[in-house]
């Protein structure tokens, strides 16, 4: 559309005439991004609560493995004390009868 004044095509910024209520539909906009924002944050605020519980929960099953892993560990070092000890046993007994017989 030729513009009255010079002639040429286009419309000049100034010529645009904003309607009465325009400061209706502005607040709406900045309301309904606030809106937004704030769901967006509470979904944050949940999957992080979700990944720190997961967390804590590996955390907890790691602390059982390894206090289970050390238990077997003094278990696993007692037996060879009684290996040892039956080991021994063994020997001196044979060492007898080799000599009493």
């Amino acid at each position: 559309m030729p513009n009255p004044e010079d002639g040429q095509w286009g419309v000049r910024l100034a010529d645009i005439r904003l309607p009465r209520a325009w400061p209706l539909p502005v607040m709406a906009a900045l309301l309904l991004a606030r809106r937004r924002e704030v769901r967006a944050l509470r979904d944050m605020e949940r999957t992080s609560k979700d990944l720190a519980e997961i967390t804590v929960q590996r955390w907890q099953e790691g602390d059982a493995r390894a206090d289970r892993l050390i238990a077997l560990t003094d278990t696993l070092a007692r037996l060879t004390w009684v290996l040892l000890a039956v080991t021994l046993v063994t020997l001196i007994v044979n060492v007898v009868i080799l000599v009493l017989a």
